[in-house]
C-alpha cells in the first residue's frame, strides 16, 4: 500500500467516494448528498487542509 498526499489529480476519485459515502451512509456527514453532488468539482481542488473537525481533509482552492 502507498500512501501520499491527495492532490488536484486525486479530486474526481475523491468527489466520487465522497458522494457514494454520502449516499450509503449519510449519517456521519454534515451536509447531503444532493448538496455534494450540486458542488463543482472546482471545489474538491485545491490545497489539502484540516476541517475544523480534525478528522479529515478538505481541499479548497
Amino acid at each position: 500500500m502507498t500512501v501520499r498526499r491527495l492532490t488536484e489529480v486525486d479530486a474526481a476519485a475523491l468527489r466520487a467516494l465522497r458522494l457514494r459515502a454520502l449516499r450509503e451512509e449519510p449519517d456521519p456527514f454534515l451536509t447531503t448528498f444532493d448538496e455534494e453532488q450540486a458542488r463543482p468539482l472546482e471545489q474538491f481542488c485545491g490545497s489539502p487542509s484540516p476541517m475544523p473537525s480534525g478528522g479529515s481533509w478538505s481541499f479548497r482552492s
